[in-house]
């Protein structure tokens, strides 16, 4: 059995529950959820029935066992009730903010963690090893990952065959996510991607200046971001994903064609960056189709429907690189 184990820190607030939905909670098993889509959106395999059949080898289904074990350490952590969150970040945490309404919720907002993958199948340990580093710098843990929580910073893995995957340089973000990518397609020689769900077959992303703190970070891009979808038709971000949650729930977009798509993943994520002692805050866009071309939507006050924009995060990132 080989064993890799990640020391980590949170970046922004964590939004991960227990059982109830309220406590906060660092669970194994969500690590393992994210680690499955990243694994997917790095693999980018055309042919479905395959991608699903090597995830399974790795991850497990209900036919198989997972070949990685995945347990999780706390070490130092603090949390608090979300009531208390210092930077409110009202626009990008908006879903926590109405739910926190109802129930208080908690969050943590600082711990120290250790990440740990075992397995005796040392291919199985390398994917979910390389999903993990996906993970850290691309996306968060818990809920508005795509939005700024959870974002988290490796510091140190056991395994020094991985030294070379921590950000240590800003300017080795790419060069990590080539080696990696390189790594699928020479094992499972991948020659087309599957534009139906999301991956990250390429690399389409901006990222900011350096900044002092997470707060400034993450307060400036969520400027940006609120000042451009302002900025937009309300049809136009729907696009940004589904649904569009309205304090005043007598407007709603609503979407036609298949009852599935009512709900869709944003394509588009935000991430804090932490390198050293600086920040950065990285807006990446997912490949792959938002929804199937010819999927109409209309608000709810209105009566006829329209086709989906679906270019609205390129604009944004557009709008970014100005």
């Amino acid at each position: 059995m080989q064993t890799i184990r990640f020391e980590c820190e949170t970046i922004t607030p964590m939004f991960m529950y227990g059982a109830d939905g309220k406590t906060a909670e660092l669970r194994p098993a969500s690590i393992k959820g994210v680690m499955r889509f990243w694994w997917r959106a790095i693999h980018g395999n055309s042919n479905i029935k395959e991608l699903k059949e090597a995830e399974s080898l790795i991850f497990g289904s209900t036919k198989e066992r997972s070949k990685v074990n995945i347990r999780v350490r706390k070490k130092e952590f603090k949390v608090k009730k979300f009531a208390e969150i210092k930077e409110k970040f009202d626009y990008l945490f908006f879903s926590i903010k109405m739910q926190n309404k109802e129930e208080p919720k908690e969050y943590f907002e600082k711990i120290k963690f250790e990440v740990i993958l075992s397995s005796s199948d040392k291919k199985a340990l390398t994917e979910a090893s390389y999903s993990f580093i996906l993970l850290s710098l691309f996306g968060g843990l818990g809920s508005r990952s795509r939005r700024g929580g959870g974002s988290f910073v490796i510091n140190s893995i056991s395994d020094e065959n991985y030294s070379h995957f921590l950000l240590k340089d800003i300017k080795n973000l790419n060069n990590i996510y080539e080696k990696i990518r390189e790594y699928f397609q020479n094992t499972y020689n991948i020659s087309e991607v599957n534009n139906e769900y999301s991956t990250l077959s390429t690399l389409n992303f901006k990222l900011s200046s350096s900044k002092n703190s997470w707060n400034e970070a993450l307060s400036d891009i969520e400027t940006k971001y609120k000042k451009f979808r302002k900025e937009n038709k309300l049809l136009n971000n729907a696009s940004f994903g589904l649904p569009i949650i309205f304090e005043d729930t007598k407007n709603k977009i609503e979407v036609v064609t298949d009852p599935e798509f009512e709900r869709r993943a944003s394509p588009m994520t935000i991430k804090i960056l932490k390198v050293q002692d600086t920040y950065y805050w990285l807006v990446l866009k997912l490949n792959g189709e938002f929804l199937p071309k010819g999927t109409k939507i209309k608000e709810k006050k209105d009566t006829s429907y329209k086709d989906i924009y679906q270019n609205i995060v390129d604009d944004f990132l557009k709008e970014l690189r100005k």
